[in-house]
């Protein structure tokens, strides 16, 4: 597996958990639709031409692999998920700002810090 399977792979669960969940379709339904609302935030304001968001992913993935994808699998979630957190925090700041550049600032710093093990 490379880089951006496993990116790929952590978004779709990302979105897809609340189907996962032990509740009625209702409560699922309303669950997916906030959370896809946040990914969809956080994918607009982090993003921009020199790091989108699924680039940084990618990279911060790349970098953090084992070089076996069983042992990749067991870990990298959680890397990804620690790192989808802060960016949760940024894109909300950035919406009740109207400071989309704060956020972009900030994943692309944060990738660069990840990249380089920092």
């Amino acid at each position: 597996m490379n880089a951006p399977m496993y990116a790929g792979l952590f978004l779709i669960l990302l979105v897809a958990y609340p189907f996962m969940l032990p509740l009625v379709l209702p409560y699922q339904l309303l669950i997916f639709i906030v959370n896809g609302g946040i990914i969809a935030n956080v994918w607009y304001q982090c993003s921009s031409r020199e790091c989108g968001f699924f680039f940084g992913l990618c990279v911060i993935a790349r970098s953090y692999m084992s070089g076996c994808a069983n042992i990749t699998l067991l870990y990298l979630p959680i890397i990804l998920l620690w790192v989808y957190c802060p960016t949760i925090y940024w894109s909300m700041r950035a919406f009740w700002r109207h400071n989309r550049q704060e956020a972009q600032a900030r994943w692309a710093e944060w990738v660069i810090q990840m990249r380089l093990g920092r």
